[in-house]
């Protein structure tokens, strides 16, 4: 049972490929007969040759078949980099065109160099294939570039060209200098730093204000993209997550017993301006916006507490950056968070304990960009 399985699944992989091979009207002559009359199709990645008479399909290898005929066009046996070739040539010179097969062709070239073009499925890259073969004629280079569609007409006035081509090293012309001039691709990098915040903190309603110290780490990723054209290099977009640590800090221009500890978690999207792009120092202005997590834990009048606040916040920024040996770079920033407000209020069994805290942050960080 498993043989016939087997059997009939390889009889209906035969018929698939053969179904979807593209015949031509031609014959071929097979060794020591004559020419067979009937629907011809070359399989160059199996190496055979596929023969149609009266619904009866017989596939031959290249070593049975001495010569082809598709469409009244004879194919004779040619052997191109130890690869069998049934061809008709249609130009010979330096360089030389070929058909294979209804829709390919074959292109060799004096250097040693080929390339078989199918103008049916190859389109997009037919002008970018012939540029390569063509590279020592630098006047054929536009006029490839110009053509919508290529036939076998195209290749053959191409490869002409080709031929009367005045031959020269490889020179861009005008238009592609342009071209490389104008293209860029995005560049980015990703970054990690550590930072010192001193925080500013304002409770209640009073003038009067406490700092505390926090430890800060950050990672990020910045970017300038390709559109930006000549801005590329000087306008840069970033994204950063930072979080920040405080120590327990008791506070005494309060007529209550405060003290906690602070964690702030940050996300910042912002906009940098860097300028002396190409020197190896590089000042830069910058500006983020994003939301902060801050969560507080101590104790209030003796009163536990553990809770968060937070806040959109807004934060400018100005540093430098150094250009390291290893195209890295070393860089230092100030930033300042500007006010925002957290109610921390919160109930005891008592009775509810107003908490109001108004925060601003200065922070020096050093960032390695990789």
């Amino acid at each position: 049972m498993k043989k016939i399985i087997t059997s009939l699944f390889l009889m209906i992989a035969f018929c698939s490929v053969l179904t979807a091979q593209n015949y031509s009207s031609g014959s071929i002559t097979v060794l020591n007969n004559n020419p067979l009359e009937g629907s011809v199709a070359i399989d160059y990645l199996a190496q055979t040759v596929l023969y149609k008479k009266n619904y009866k399909t017989t596939v031959y290898t290249f070593d049975q078949v001495t010569s082809v005929s598709l469409n009244n066009r004879n194919l004779d046996k040619i052997e191109v980099d130890n690869i069998v070739y049934f061809a008709t040539p249609l130009q010979d010179g330096k360089a030389s065109l070929y058909q294979i097969s209804p829709s390919e062709y074959l292109i060799t070239n004096a250097t040693g160099t080929s390339k078989v073009i199918n103008v049916d499925n190859d389109r997009a890259n037919i002008a970018g294939t012939l540029a390569v073969l063509f590279s020592d004629c630098n006047s054929i280079r536009r006029p490839l570039n110009a053509i919508d569609q290529f036939n076998e007409s195209a290749l053959i006035r191409n490869v002409q060209a080709y031929n009367a081509c005045d031959y020269e090293i490889y020179a861009p012309t005008p238009n592609e200098v342009d071209a490389a001039a104008s293209y860029n691709t995005d560049a980015a990098s990703f970054y990690l730093g550590v930072g010192t915040s001193i925080n500013n903190l304002k409770f209640f309603d009073s003038d009067e204000s406490e700092s505390i110290v926090t430890g800060q780490v950050q990672l990020g990723v910045i970017a300038t993209p390709g559109f930006l054209g000549a801005l590329q290099g000087n306008l840069y977009f970033s994204l950063e997550g930072n979080a920040a640590l405080s120590g327990d800090n008791s506070f005494e221009n309060l007529p209550n017993d405060l003290n906690f500890k602070m964690r702030s978690f940050r996300l910042l999207f912002g906009l940098e301006y860097q300028f002396n792009k190409e020197g190896k120092f590089k000042p830069f202005v910058a500006a983020a916006v994003g939301p902060t997590g801050d969560y507080y834990e101590g104790t209030l009048d003796g009163n536990d507490f553990d809770i968060s606040g937070g806040n959109p916040i807004f934060v400018p920024r100005v540093g430098v950056r150094y250009e390291l040996s290893n195209g890295h770079h070393l860089g230092a920033s100030l930033s300042y968070i500007t006010g925002y407000d957290n109610d921390l209020t919160f109930p005891t069994e008592e009775e509810v304990i107003p908490l109001q805290i108004d925060v601003t942050t200065l922070t020096l960080g050093v960032n390695y960009y990789f």
